[in-house]
């Protein structure tokens, strides 16, 4: 379990002092001929002026972020060189096909159905939250759970017994890029996760290239 799982509050904690009303960006941190790029959508690439290549170690990273805009702007235009006022990644990692020797997990969560949680650019992200008095609590998302849907995946959480503690909130965002069929144009993903009111499941299109 060690090996595949990641904390849910290591990188991606909105205790860190994250304030969704002052970002305003999601995005893929990438290097694009030796430049830093941003990937704010499936169609949509800016260039920080102000950010290295080498942020987060030259690593392909999600992150949030504050954009400065100006004062005639309410969106960005691809290609579009811009200054970052805030960067923070959050916790990325690679969806794992189901092994049905390992246990990865029931313990509930909230999925909020808000701008944070989207499937864009090869990545799923959740804005996740449960209960948390210490670290860590493990997360994954899993595919090949259903032989006839492969794009069905089963999100889980392993508080580890943990569940006494404050209401926190997280942010995490898992690579699919590898796993799914590459067909061409928009599908639909199943997510699949146990809340605390049970079973539940929901649904989010992405391009799948």
């Amino acid at each position: 379990m060690a090996a595949v799982a990641a904390s849910i509050v290591s990188s991606c904690s909105l205790e860190k002092g994250y304030d969704v009303n002052y970002i305003n960006a999601l995005v893929t941190v990438k290097n694009d001929d030796s430049k830093c790029m941003l990937q704010i959508d499936d169609n949509t690439r800016v260039y920080p002026a102000n950010l290295s290549k080498d942020i987060f170690g030259g690593k392909q990273v999600r992150a949030l972020a504050k954009i400065a805009l100006g004062p005639d702007e309410e969106s960005l235009v691809d290609g579009q060189t811009v200054n970052v006022m805030w960067i923070d990644s959050v916790l990325t990692k690679k969806v794992i096909t189901s092994d049905k020797t390992v246990d990865y997990g029931k313990d509930p969560v909230n999925i909020y159905n808000d701008w944070l949680t989207v499937a864009e650019d090869g990545y799923v992200t959740l804005h996740i939250s449960s209960f948390i008095s210490r670290a860590p609590h493990y997360v994954n998302l899993v595919s090949g759970t259903n032989i006839e849907n492969p794009y069905e995946l089963v999100f889980h959480h392993d508080a580890r017994g943990d569940m006494d503690g404050m209401l926190k909130d997280a942010i995490v965002a898992f690579d699919i890029r590898d796993i799914l069929p590459k067909t061409a144009g928009e599908v639909e993903l199943t997510i699949r996760f146990d809340s605390f009111n049970g079973p539940k499941s929901f649904k989010l299109k992405t391009i799948v290239k």
